[in-house]
């Protein structure tokens, strides 16, 4: 809502639903030539950082041609239903879990990515369910007892998952991503989630195992991990847009953290403070 304050001559907003894929198919329909590259279309979604690396096929546009605007950061939060057998009392049990069916979106998704790595990494035995088209029917699975276990982020954490599936007992949370810190060795945490009680996915494995995770697979996580939470959501114009456009776009999205509206109903949803990149 605050955000057509922002833009010069203050425009109407139309919302376009493209969900699926993760984001690839929102990227997809912004840069196959469906809109036109006026700078009246842009895209808000959530950002594969993986497609491109992996060559997804399911990528139709190449990354580089779009004009990025901004990109919003989040920490990812893991959980998984209490009655996984042999039954899920805390974090550290995910490890005798006799199957974990881990819920996600498209194999080269970074919520998949990380998933997929973390499980590997504390010893899981599991069996990936992908395919959903978003949170709320990844959720649907996990109430349906089709998956136990998944990640969120905090919107879809906070606002749909700790009110209906954390307070009635039908999860708990595991844990969440930390990202690096300013210097080498170093991670941020979340204010937020560590006042929750949730821990950290090194937390987590230092608990089944009295160290900290190392080596190549853990050093792909942290690479992933921290560029998938860095740009969790990309808003972008298609390519040849006028520059014109692309400016005043960059100015609104820079100017939405001193915008009291939006921080306040940003931090009543995510109960956290916006951090835009």
């Amino acid at each position: 809502k605050p955000l057509p304050n922002h833009p010069a001559g203050k425009p109407n907003f139309m919302l376009i639903d493209k969900a699926g894929a993760g984001g690839l198919v929102g990227m997809n329909y912004l840069g196959s030539g469906a809109v036109r590259a006026d700078g009246m279309t842009f895209g808000f979604f959530t950002f594969n950082a993986v497609a491109p690396i992996v060559h997804d096929p399911g990528l139709k546009v190449k990354v580089s041609d779009f004009a990025f605007i901004a990109g919003v950061s989040q920490y990812q939060a893991a959980y998984g239903r209490t009655d996984m057998a042999p039954g899920m009392k805390k974090p550290s049990d995910i490890v005798k879990a006799k199957l974990v069916y881990a819920a996600g979106y498209n194999p080269s998704t970074p919520q998949d990515t990380r998933l997929k790595i973390t499980l590997d990494l504390i010893g899981a035995q599991f069996k990936m369910v992908t395919g959903f088209r978003s949170s709320n029917d990844v959720n649907h699975s996990i109430l349906q007892k089709e998956t136990n276990f998944t990640t969120s982020s905090m919107p879809s954490f906070e606002g749909q998952v700790m009110p209906n599936l954390v307070k009635p007992g039908i999860v708990i949370p595991v844990w969440y991503y930390e990202t690096s810190g300013s210097k080498p060795g170093t991670f941020r945490t979340s204010p937020v989630l560590t006042k929750q009680h949730v821990p950290t996915f090194a937390d987590v494995y230092k608990q089944v195992y009295g160290k900290y995770p190392s080596g190549p697979k853990w050093e792909a996580f942290v690479l992933i991990n921290d560029i998938a939470s860095a740009m969790l959501r990309a808003v972008m114009l298609p390519h040849g847009s006028p520059k014109e456009a692309v400016d005043d776009l960059r100015k609104a999205f820079a100017a939405l953290p001193e915008d009291k509206g939006f921080v306040s109903d940003y931090e009543k949803i995510i109960r956290t403070t916006p951090e835009l990149v």
